[in-house]
C-alpha cells in the first residue's frame, strides 16, 4: 500500500483545510455568522432536571407504574422529621398539628399524612369505635396521656409517623400524580416553615430541586477551569499566547455551535449533559494541538498546507473514533442519556470541524513562531530516547501489561453495577444527612409498592387471599431492607382486635366479616392507598431502608419471587414506584453502556481495519486501548468504585478519546515503514513527529476531564476521576504496549516472508 493510496480516503478533508489556508477570512467569518446563529439558541437554553428525562418510559413496567398511580396515588412523597426534647413532647405535638394544616395549603401537595391528620382505629370508652385522629384538639397537653396510649398501639404510625422512641415526629406530603411537576416552591416553602426547628427534611423532591440548583452553580465552574487548564498546557506546549487564543477560540466556537443546536432543538442541560461544554473544549483544544504541531515555526502559506495536510487524516480519524464512542452511549433508551450521546457526538464533529477549518485559517493569517524549543527537545529527546528503549524490550512490557491485567482482572469479579442518588452528595451534605437521620429515625425514606391483582375476577379480600397477602407483608417486616410495610390487612387486623378483645390482633377468618370491616373501614379516605374500591387491587406500601439501584431490584426480584412460591393462584404480583422506577432506569443505563462498549470496540476495530486493511494490525492496534479499559474497571472493583449512570459511560468515552493516539502513532509507523526504513528506525521515527502532540493532547483532555473533580455530586467527580486516570493509562498503553506489538507483528511478518511469503515486511505493516 503506497502513501498515496492510504491518503485517498480522507482527501476531501485535506481540502477543507487547503480552502481554510488559501480563504481564511472568508472561513473565519463563516464561522462567526455560524456561532451568531447560535446564539439565538443558546439563549433559549434551560438549565433542567425533570425526572421523567431519567426515566425509561418504554419498558412495559412502566405501564405498572402508571396504573399504580391512577389506582393509589403518587407516591412521591416529601418526608419531615421533627425531635423533641423529651418523649411525646407536647409542644411538639402541637408544632406537628400547626405545619401539617400550613403544608395542606401549599401548591403542588395532594395530602399530608401525620399524627394530627391520619385516622387511627380505635374504640372510646363506651365500645364505640373512634377514627379521629392522635392529635385532633389544639389543647394537646389535656389529651396527651390518651394520645401516647393511641399511638403507642397502632400498628400503622409506628416507626412511620412516629419513632419508637416517642421523640421524633413524621410529616409526610404526599406530591401530585405528575413526576414532571416543578417541586421548588414545594421543598423552598417547606425549609422556609422549619427553619426554627430540629427538623429533616428528605424524598425525591429534594434530590431533584438539589441536583436543579447545583447544576447550574457547576456549569459556571467546569468552563472556565477547563479553559485555566487547558489553556495551561497549550502555553507550555507552545510557549505563544497566540497559540492559546487559537486553541481555546477554536474549540469554543465548536462547542457554541452544539450548544446552540441542543437550545434550539429544546434539549436542556441537565446533570448529565452539563459535562459537554468541558469535555467538548478539551477535545477541541486536543485536535487543534495537533494542528498546532503541524504548524509550529511554518511561514509559507504552501509550506503550510503541506504541513497540517500531514495530520489532518489522523485528526479527521480520531474524531470520528470519539464521535462513534458518544453515539455507543445515544443506544441507552434513557432520554437524558441518549441527550448526552447525540449530542456529545455531534459537539466532537463541530469541534473537529473548527480545528481543521478555523485553526488552520488562522495560523494562515498569522503563523505561529517556533517557541517552546527547550520542553519539545526534552520530548524528543530523553522522553523519546526512553520510549524507544523500553519498546526494545518487548517481551518485558508485555509481560508487564499481562501481569497487570491478570492482577486487575480479579478486581472484575468485585465490580459492582450500582446507582445510589443519595450517595450523589458529599458526605457531611445537608441533603445526604437528612436522608440518614430520618431513615435511622422513622423506618426509610424511599417508597415503593407492591401492586396486587386479581387475574381470574375473584376478590383480593377473601379470606385465604387476604392471608396471603398478610404473609407476604409481614415476610417483608422481617427483610432488614424494608423499614416499613404496610397492607390492607394491617387495619382489618386493627379494627379486628378492637372488637374482638384480641391483643395479637389476629385477621378474621370469616368473608362475611372481612367484608363487613371493610364496609366499616371504607369511610376512611386513605383505605384506597391499599385496596381498589371493587376489591380486584391491593397495595402493599413499603418505605425501604436502602437507595440502591441493585438492592432496589433484587428485593423487587425477592418479592415476586416469595409470591411464586407462597402465594395463592390468580393473584398476579409486581413491584412498582417512583425509586423502583428510577432504580430499573439506572440498571437499564449501566446494562446498555457495557452493551454500548461492545458495540464501540466492534466499531472502532472496523475503522482500524479500514485504516491498515489488515485485521492483524487492526488488533494489535486495539488492544492498547481494550487492555486499560479492564485495568481501569478492575482498579474500581477493588476500590469499590461502582458502575453507576456516570462511570459506566467511560468506557465508550475512553476508547473513542484515546484511540486518537493510536491512530497518530501507527499510521506515522506505517508510512515510515512504507518509506523503507527498519521497525526501530520508523518506530523512532513516528515518534520525534507525533510524541509531542501526544503528551499534550493526552494532558488536556485528562485536564479536561480532571476539571470535573470541582463538581458537589459524587457520580461527575467519579466519573472525571476515573476517566482522566483511563486516558493517561491508554497513552502509557500506546507509548509502550502499542510499540512492542508493533514490533512483535514485523518479527512475525519477517519470519513469515522468510518461508517464501510474496508480501514484503513493509507492506503488511
Amino acid at each position: 500500500m503506497t502513501s498515496q493510496t492510504a491518503a485517498q480516503p480522507s482527501g476531501w478533508l485535506e481540502r477543507f483545510a487547503r480552502t481554510s489556508i488559501r480563504r481564511p477570512r472568508l472561513v473565519l467569518l463563516a464561522w462567526c455568522a455560524l456561532v451568531g446563529t447560535s446564539g439565538l439558541g443558546i439563549v433559549r437554553l434551560e438549565v433542567d432536571n425533570a425526572t421523567a428525562s431519567f426515566l425509561d418510559r418504554t419498558d412495559p413496567a412502566w405501564q405498572v407504574y402508571q396504573g399504580s398511580l391512577q389506582q393509589f396515588g403518587g407516591d412521591e412523597i416529601l418526608v419531615v422529621a421533627i425531635e423533641g426534647e423529651t418523649r411525646f413532647d407536647a409542644r411538639v405535638l402541637a408544632r406537628v398539628r400547626q405545619l401539617s394544616s400550613e403544608f395542606e395549603t401549599l401548591p403542588g401537595v395532594g395530602r399530608v399524612d401525620s399524627v394530627s391528620t391520619v385516622p387511627l382505629v380505635w374504640t372510646a370508652p363506651d365500645g364505640s369505635l373512634d377514627f379521629n385522629p392522635a392529635v385532633n384538639d389544639d389543647d394537646v397537653q389535656a389529651h396527651l396521656e390518651g394520645t401516647v396510649r393511641r399511638l403507642e398501639h397502632d400498628r400503622i404510625a409506628s416507626e412511620s409517623l412516629v419513632s419508637k422512641d416517642g421523640r421524633v415526629f413524621g410529616i409526610n406530603l404526599i406530591l401530585d400524580e405528575d413526576v414532571d411537576v416543578d417541586r421548588v416552591g414545594v421543598v423552598s416553602k417547606v425549609r422556609s416553615l422549619l427553619a426554627n426547628d430540629r427538623a429533616w427534611i428528605s424524598g425525591v423532591p429534594t434530590f431533584r430541586t438539589e441536583v436543579n440548583s447545583r447544576t447550574r452553580s457547576e456549569l459556571a465552574i467546569f468552563v472556565p477551569v477547563t479553559l485555566l487548564l487547558v489553556g495551561g498546557v497549550v502555553l507550555a506546549a507552545f510557549g505563544s499566547l497566540f497559540a492559546v487564543l487559537v486553541a481555546l477560540s477554536t474549540s469554543a466556537l465548536g462547542t457554541c455551535v452544539v450548544i446552540g443546536a441542543m437550545g434550539a432543538l429544546g434539549a436542556p442541560l441537565s446533570l448529565s449533559t452539563m459535562i459537554l461544554p468541558s469535555i467538548l473544549l478539551a477535545l477541541g483544544c486536543a485536535y487543534v494541538m495537533h494542528v498546532l504541531t503541524a504548524a509550529r515555526g511554518v511561514r509559507n502559506r504552501s509550506q503550510l498546507e503541506e504541513a497540517i495536510g500531514n495530520v489532518v487524516r489522523p485528526i479527521g480519524l480520531s474524531g470520528l473514533t470519539t464521535a462513534i464512542g458518544f453515539l455507543a452511549i445515544s443506544t441507552i433508551r434513557i432520554d437524558a442519556i441518549r441527550e448526552l450521546g447525540t449530542f456529545g457526538s455531534i459537539g466532537v464533529i463541530a469541534v473537529l470541524g473548527a480545528a481543521l477549518t478555523a485553526a488552520p485559517a488562522a495560523l494562515s493569517l498569522r503563523p505561529l513562531a517556533e517557541r517552546g524549543e527547550i520542553v519539545d527537545r526534552w520530548i524528543r529527546g530523553p522522553i523519546r530516547g526512553l520510549v524507544t528503549k523500553w519498546s526494545s524490550r518487548r517481551r518485558t512490557v508485555l509481560a508487564v501489561w499481562g501481569i497487570a491485567v491478570a492482577v486487575c482482572g480479579a478486581g472484575l469479579s468485585r465490580l459492582s453495577i450500582e446507582t445510589d442518588i443519595v450517595l450523589w452528595f458529599p458526605i457531611g451534605s445537608e441533603i445526604r444527612d437528612s436522608y440518614n437521620e430520618i431513615r435511622d429515625r422513622l423506618s426509610g425514606i424511599t417508597p415503593m409498592n407492591v401492586v396486587i391483582e386479581s387475574t381470574d375476577g375473584q376478590l383480593l379480600t377473601q379470606h385465604d387471599r387476604l392471608f396471603a397477602i398478610d404473609a407476604l407483608t409481614n415476610a417483608l417486616k422481617d427483610m432488614p431492607q424494608v423499614g416499613k410495610a404496610i397492607s390492607v390487612a394491617d387495619p382489618i387486623r386493627q379494627l379486628h382486635g378492637r372488637f374482638s378483645g384480641d391483643e395479637s390482633e389476629s385477621l378474621p377468618e370469616s368473608d362475611t366479616l372481612i367484608a363487613q370491616y371493610l364496609l366499616i373501614l371504607d369511610s376512611l379516605e386513605r383505605m384506597t392507598d391499599v385496596v381498589s374500591s371493587d376489591r380486584l387491587m391491593a397495595n402493599v406500601m413499603l418505605r425501604i431502608n436502602e437507595n440502591g439501584s441493585r438492592r432496589l431490584m433484587e428485593l423487587a426480584h425477592d418479592i415476586e419471587t416469595w409470591w411464586t412460591n407462597h402465594g395463592v393462584p390468580g393473584v398476579d404480583v409486581k413491584t412498582t414506584g417512583i425509586m423502583f422506577e428510577f432504580g430499573r432506569a439506572e440498571e437499564e443505563i449501566a446494562h446498555g453502556q457495557i452493551r454500548g462498549l461492545g458495540l464501540a470496540l466492534a466499531v472502532v476495530g472496523l475503522i482500524l481495519f479500514l485504516i491498515f486493511r489488515n485485521p492483524g494490525v487492526a488488533i494489535v492496534t486495539l488492544v492498547p486501548n481494550a487492555v486499560p479499559i479492564v485495568i481501569a474497571y478492575g482498579c474500581m472493583g477493588f476500590a469499590r468504585v461502582p458502575l453507576d449512570a456516570a462511570t459506566v459511560c467511560l468506557g465508550s468515552l475512553a476508547l473513542g478519546i484515546a484511540v486518537d493516539d493510536t491512530i497518530h502513532l501507527a499510521t506515522r509507523f506505517r508510512d515510515h515503514r512504507v518509506a523503507g526504513l527498519s521497525p526501530l528506525e520508523a518506530l523512532d521515527s513516528a515518534l520525534r513527529s507525533v510524541l509531542p502532540a501526544l503528551l499534550f493532547t493526552t494532558a488536556g483532555i485528562a485536564l479536561g476531564f480532571a476539571a470535573l473533580v470541582f463538581s458537589e455530586f459524587t457520580l461527575v467527580r467519579n466519573l472525571g476521576v476515573v476517566t482522566a486516570f483511563l486516558v493517561l493509562l491508554c497513552l502509557l498503553a500506546d507509548l509502550t504496549l502499542l510499540p512492542a506489538l508493533l514490533l512483535g507483528r514485523v518479527d512475525r511478518d519477517t519470519r513469515v516472508g522468510a518461508h517464501g511469503d510474496r508480501s514484503a515486511p513493509g507492506d503488511r505493516d
